[in-house]
């Protein structure tokens, strides 16, 4: 995918909540596809499964984001509908929503997460992000009486385009680790976006800013952090261990004056 510029400026330290030092990595620009393996440390390639959890909280300080719906014909003859702004969901107490969060050095194995489906509904794209695992294909359906079309952007899957109407499902097929888009050409204003893993350690966001990863065996896990419009982020040295669950807090910042 091509690098852009994070709207809301540089991401804020992220504060650990756990009894061992955490060392926080580089800063990587929205868009930077890094979601293939790091190679395994010895504490998590022995086993597969175990009772670690690994559960966090995404946090945005200070003023939320002004967000702009708009108004758009989407039913030809009918009402215009709101088509709401979701590219930096906050919550009045801060929690970051639609953030992809996933484990850049897995362990092996791992029971597959279900595949998503993304709907069409007035002319929205619903969930506005999801994460898949490789091997399974995405699946879009409609809801909408209007035609619409499927527009995956360029990727190391390929890229995609399919029209498709009410009720109908596609599927593209996801084969290869990777962030990409998907519009619509007909309605250019619709927009999901995707992350694509080859292993099952991943999440987003939910509303109140939290996800969590179970069943890891005990050992020393980095996280990845990507939201469409703030920096990718990475928190290194996660110890998790089989009798209590690691808590971690990342918080992003607006970019200050």
């Amino acid at each position: 995918m091509q690098n852009t510029k994070p709207v809301f400026g540089a991401v804020g330290v992220a504060a650990l909540v756990l009894g061992a030092a955490v060392l926080i990595g580089c800063d990587k620009k929205d868009g930077s596809a890094n979601t293939g393996r790091a190679s395994a440390t010895p504490t998590t390639a022995a086993a597969t499964t175990g009772k670690g959890v690994l559960r966090g909280h995404v946090k945005f300080s200070g003023p939320a984001p002004v967000l702009k719906p708009v108004d758009r014909d989407c039913h030809p003859g009918g009402p215009k509908v709101t088509i709401p702004d979701e590219s930096v969901l906050v919550s009045p107490s801060g929690d970051l929503k639609n953030v992809i969060v996933f484990l850049k050095n897995p362990p092996a194995g791992g029971s597959p997460q279900p595949a998503p489906v993304v709907d069409q509904k007035d002319c929205v794209y619903t969930p506005h992000v999801v994460a898949t695992q490789t091997g399974q294909p995405l699946k879009f359906t409609s809801s909408d009486p209007v035609l619409h079309n499927v527009h995956v952007g360029p990727n190391d899957n390929g890229e995609y385009n399919q029209s498709i109407a009410k009720g109908d499902t596609k599927s593209y097929p996801v084969n290869s680790p990777a962030f990409f888009k998907v519009s619509c050409d007909v309605h250019p204003w619709m927009l999901c976006n995707v992350g694509a893993f080859d292993h099952p350690y991943f999440a987003v966001t939910k509303d109140d800013g939290t996800f969590e990863f179970r069943d890891l065996p005990p050992g020393r896990y980095t996280l990845g952090f990507w939201h469409e419009k703030l920096r990718q982020r990475t928190l290194e040295d996660i110890p998790v261990a089989d009798d209590k669950p690691a808590d971690i807090t990342l918080t992003y910042e607006p970019k200050k004056p």
